[in-house]
């Protein structure tokens, strides 16, 4: 078996079949399908697996008799699954068809590389496409501030997360987050920079109760990563200065400046992340704070100084157009507005 498909799901009846379909519609055609059904779920999702698991052996209902959460039911597929390497998907996305088949290659290719990700449309509420870096060096330092990688695309190999120990934190509901700024200690990732995955945004996908809490948690993630990979020891003050989810207020820019100062000198003597890989996540992370320009937008390298003294001139005008370009419902709801106050108007 080269491939198994983890793919826990929780009442996720509406769009469940969809992604079981991008899995059976795959190029590639050595992979078992693990459907975690974890306890609790019973809006028929379960059936839905059965009916599949009926007409191709590759497809197996794994039903937990407890709840175990998303972190420890990936756990679970992880533990059992039966192939060289695992791939991930959630319940509500798509794997397009050559995934499976790119990425295998790309792995059996590459025997450095532990994890292998893509770029990932995502589509429904917001529109756009996530691009996360593609070498290793900028994955690695992307790591330390924010999660720039695409979840439900990524494959990995399965001996290097049991030998590790690189599993899923259930205390963590950015578990993503916390497992790959892990596992970048012990392996390399890299993106194949093409969409290979869709991913459903939907009005619920995250609430700002969770909102909040992931931010809490993205310092708590990124304070370890630093002590880790650099043996900086962060203070509580610091806290609010990495929440990868919140700008930092600008009176504490100043602070902001000193810790990614920091952060550069110490990896000076560690060289745990690549200097220009380094560089350029720590643009991105002082832009993004002082100015709102997104983490994600391309980021030219210059030196640490000129870092701190650019202007970012036109700030303003970027947000408001990816405001509307992430809200496109919006921009309808504008026109018609506009339109009827128009013609009320007398065409004014």
């Amino acid at each position: 078996m080269k491939v198994s498909v983890v793919l826990p799901v929780f009442n996720g009846t509406r769009y469940l079949s969809e992604a079981i379909e991008s899995v059976l519609a795959q190029d590639f055609t050595d992979w078992e399908l693990l459907i975690i059904n974890d306890f609790g779920s019973d809006d028929g999702s379960a059936e839905i697996a059965r009916q599949y698991e009926a007409k191709d052996s590759r497809i197996k209902l794994i039903q937990n008799d407890e709840r175990l959460g998303l972190a420890e039911s990936l756990n679970l597929g992880i533990r059992i699954a039966q192939g060289e390497y695992v791939a991930r998907l959630d319940a509500d996305d798509i794997a397009l068809p050559a995934r499976f088949n790119k990425q295998v290659d790309f792995l059996d290719k590459n025997q450095h590389i532990g994890i292998c990700g893509s770029w990932q449309h995502h589509f429904g509420t917001e529109t756009w496409v996530h691009k996360p870096p593609i070498s290793p060096e900028l994955c690695r330092a992307y790591l330390l501030f924010f999660c720039h990688l695409c979840h439900s695309t990524l494959m990995f190999r399965k001996s290097i997360f049991v030998d590790n120990e690189l599993y899923f934190d259930s205390n963590f509901h950015a578990e993503d987050f916390e497992l790959w700024s892990r596992a970048v200690a012990v392996t390399d990732i890299a993106n194949i920079p093409e969409v290979l995955g869709k991913y459903r945004h939907t009005a619920s996908n995250i609430t700002n109760t969770k909102r909040q809490k992931l931010g809490e948690e993205s310092s708590r993630i990124i304070v370890d990563a630093a002590k880790r990979n650099l043996s900086i020891v962060l203070y509580d003050n610091d806290y609010a200065l990495l929440n990868s989810w919140e700008r930092v207020r600008k009176n504490k820019l100043p602070q902001l400046e000193l810790l990614l100062r920091r952060i550069w000198q110490a990896n000076e003597s560690k060289m745990f992340y690549e200097p220009n890989a380094l560089l350029e996540v720590l643009y991105a992370k002082w832009r993004h704070d002082k100015s709102g320009i997104s983490w994600q937008e391309p980021v030219p390298i210059m030196p640490l100084d000129q870092i701190f003294t650019e202007s970012y001139k036109g700030a303003l005008i970027y947000n408001i157009k990816r405001f509307f370009k992430n809200n496109p419902t919006l921009i309808g709801k504008c026109k018609k507005i506009h339109g009827k106050l128009k013609a009320k108007l007398g065409g004014c």
